[in-house]
C-alpha cells in the first residue's frame, strides 16, 4: 500500500511539473521572431531546406553566411530545420518546440535531483524552482536561445543516466549517458564540464561500500570517466576539422589580468540574479574590475571564497550539498570569461545560466528539505509553513516569468525594456531605433538613433540609420550630413552611397538593414 502511494505521489509530481513548466511559458506562444530570429527565420527562411542538411550537420554554425561565429552546434539547427518544415514561417511552432524542450529538461531535473538528494519531495522542489525561474526566459522565450535549452536537457540526462548506472550497474544506462553527453556537446560547447561532474560524483562515493577494498579508486574514477573524455576528444577533432577555415579565437592576453579580477564579480552577479530575479535584462552591461583594491572586489571575493569553503567542507559533511554546489560552480566555469567568449562584448548573459541554474535549484531544494524535512514536518505549524512558503516562492517566480515572457513579444518591447536598464549601451539604443523605425514610429526612432550616435560617433551604421530617418522626415540637408559621415567612416558603405545618390538624383531607396 505504501509503495502504491509513493508511485501515485511520483506521477502527481511529474504531472504538476509538466503542467507548470508548459503553462508558465504559454503566453510566449503569442510572441513573434525577435532580435536575431527575424534575420535567421524570416529574411533567410528559404535557406532552411532539407537540401542543406549536410551543411547543417557537417558545417560550421555560421547559419549560411549570416554570421561568422567559431561554433559547431548542429543539433539546434536540425531542430530549426524541422520547425521550418512543420510550421513554415509561423513563430508559434518554433516557440512551442522551445517550451517542449524546457518541459523535458524540467522532468530530467526532477529525476536527477531526486537521485542526488535521495528525496522525492526534494526532486519536486528542485524541478519546480527550475521550471518557473524567470532567468530561463532568455533561453526559452527567445527562439535563438534554444541551443542553451538543448544543451541543458542532454547535459542533465547524461548525468542522470550516469547516476542510475552507478546505482544499478546496467551498462545501457552508461551508454545512454555518453551518447547524451555527445548530444549536449553538439548543442553548445559549454557541456565540456560533464566529465568533471562525473569525477566529482565518484569522489562523493569514495566513502561508500563499493569502494571498500578497491586498490586504486583513482584508477576506477579514470576508467569510468574515460569514455566521456574520449567523446570530448572526438568532438574537439570534428570541431577543428569543421572550423579549419576560421581564425583561432583571440585569447586577448592584454586583458587577462582584468578578466581574472572580474571573476568574483561575475559569480556574485549570477548568484544575485538567481536569488533575486527582479532586474532581468537582455543586455547586461558592466566594466572590468581593474584593481584588487576596489572595495566591491573585496566584498565579492569574500563572498565567493566563503562559498568555496562551504563547498569544500560539504564533501565530508553533506555529499548532496557538495554535489549541488559542484553543479553550480563547475558548469559556471565556461561562462566566467577567463577565456574570452567569442563574438561577445559583455560578460553576463542570462541564457548562460540554463545549466548552472540546475545546481541552484537543487541547492534550494536541499535547504528546503533540511528545514522542512520529514523530521521537522511532524509539527503541523511547520508543515503548513513549508507548503505556504513553497506556494509563495512559486507564485513569485511564475509571475516574474510570465511578465518577462511578454518582454520578448517583439523587438520594440524587448529593446524598450533593455534601454530602461542599459541606457548607456550603444547597441541597445541602435537596435531600439531600428525596431521603432520598422514599426513606423519615426520620431521615437530618431530620438534613439541620436542617442546611439552620441554613445558611439565612430559607427558608420548609426550615422546611416540617422540619415535614412532624417531623409524620410524630409530633412534633406541634415540627412546628407549624416550619410556623408557614414561614408567618411566607411568609404565602402554601400547603403550610404546609394542613399546619397537617391537624395541627389531621386532614385529608388534601398532597404533598411537589420539591427546588430
Amino acid at each position: 500500500m505504501e509503495k502504491q502511494s509513493t508511485i501515485s505521489t511520483h506521477f502527481i509530481a511529474i504531472g504538476v511539473l509538466i503542467v507548470l513548466s508548459f503553462g508558465i511559458y504559454a503566453n510566449s506562444l503569442q510572441n513573434g521572431f525577435v532580435w536575431d530570429d527575424k534575420h535567421l527565420f524570416i529574411d533567410n527562411s528559404h535557406r532552411w531546406d532539407w537540401r542543406n542538411l549536410r551543411q547543417l550537420l557537417l558545417g560550421p554554425d555560421d547559419l549560411f553566411g549570416i554570421t561568422h561565429n567559431p561554433y559547431y552546434r548542429p543539433l539546434p539547427n536540425v531542430t530549426f530545420l524541422l520547425d521550418r518544415y512543420l510550421w513554415g514561417r509561423q513563430a508559434f511552432g518554433f516557440h512551442l518546440s522551445n517550451i517542449l524542450f524546457h518541459v523535458f529538461c524540467t522532468i530530467a531535473v526532477f529525476y536527477t535531483s531526486r537521485a542526488i538528494l535521495n528525496s522525492l519531495p526534494g526532486g519536486f522542489v528542485s524541478g519546480l524552482i527550475f521550471a518557473l525561474h524567470p532567468i530561463h526566459t532568455e533561453a526559452v522565450a527567445w527562439i535563438s536561445g534554444r541551443n542553451n535549452v538543448l544543451a541543458g536537457l542532454f547535459y542533465v540526462l547524461a548525468f542522470y543516466y550516469y547516476v542510475r548506472f552507478r546505482q544499478s550497474n546496467r551498462l545501457r544506462l552508461y551508454v545512454l549517458s555518453v551518447v547524451s553527453f555527445a548530444f549536449s556537446l553538439i548543442s553548445k560547447e559549454y557541456a565540456v564540464t560533464l566529465p568533471v561532474m562525473v569525477m566529482l560524483y565518484e569522489i562523493c562515493c569514495l566513502k561508500k561500500q563499493e569502494y571498500h577494498g578497491t586498490k586504486s579508486p583513482i584508477g576506477t574514477i579514470g576508467k569510468l570517466s574515460g569514455p566521456y573524455l574520449l567523446m570530448f576528444a572526438v568532438y574537439v577533432w570534428i570541431r577543428s576539422v569543421v572550423l579549419a577555415g576560421y581564425a583561432a579565437v583571440d585569447l586577448q592576453w592584454e586583458t587577462f589580468y582584468f578578466r581574472l579580477l572580474t571573476v568574483p564579480k561575475i559569480i556574485f552577479a549570477y548568484l544575485k540574479l538567481l536569488a533575486f530575479p527582479i532586474q532581468l535584462n537582455a543586455f547586461h552591461t558592466g566594466a572590468w574590475v581593474e584593481s584588487p583594491y576596489d572595495p566591491e572586489f573585496a566584498l565579492q571575493t569574500a563572498s565567493v571564497v566563503s562559498l568555496l569553503c562551504i563547498w569544500g567542507i560539504s564533501l565530508k559533511k553533506s555529499p548532496p550539498l557538495f554535489m549541488c554546489l559542484s553543479w553550480f560552480l563547475v558548469t559556471l566555469l565556461p561562462v566566467l570569461n577567463v577565456l574570452p567568449i567569442p563574438n561577445s562584448n559583455r560578460f553576463i548573459a542570462e541564457r548562460y545560466m540554463y545549466i548552472p541554474a540546475v545546481g541552484f535549484s537543487m541547492f534550494t531544494a536541499w535547504g528546503f528539505m533540511k528545514f522542512f524535512g520529514a523530521r521537522n514536518t511532524r509539527q503541523p505549524l511547520r508543515r503548513y509553513g513549508a507548503v505556504f512558503l513553497l506556494l509563495l516562492v512559486a507564485e513569485f517566480l511564475g509571475f516574474e516569468t510570465i511578465k518577462r515572457n511578454w518582454v520578448w513579444h517583439n523587438d520594440v518591447m524587448l529593446w524598450q525594456d533593455t534601454v530602461e536598464k542599459s541606457a548607456d549601451s550603444f547597441m541597445v539604443r541602435f537596435n531600439l531605433s531600428v525596431a521603432l523605425y520598422k514599426a513606423g514610429r519615426r520620431d521615437e526612432a530618431l530620438a534613439e538613433i541620436v542617442q546611439a550616435v552620441r554613445l558611439n560617433p565612430n559607427d558608420s551604421n548609426a550615422h546611416f540609420i540617422h540619415g535614412v530617418i532624417l531623409y524620410e522626415k524630409k530633412k534633406f540637408d541634415q540627412s546628407l550630413t549624416a550619410l556623408e559621415s557614414a561614408l567618411e567612416l566607411n568609404p565602402e558603405h554601400r547603403g550610404a552611397s546609394e542613399f546619397i545618390h537617391k537624395i541627389r538624383t531621386g532614385s529608388s531607396p534601398i532597404p533598411l538593414p537589420n539591427g546588430n
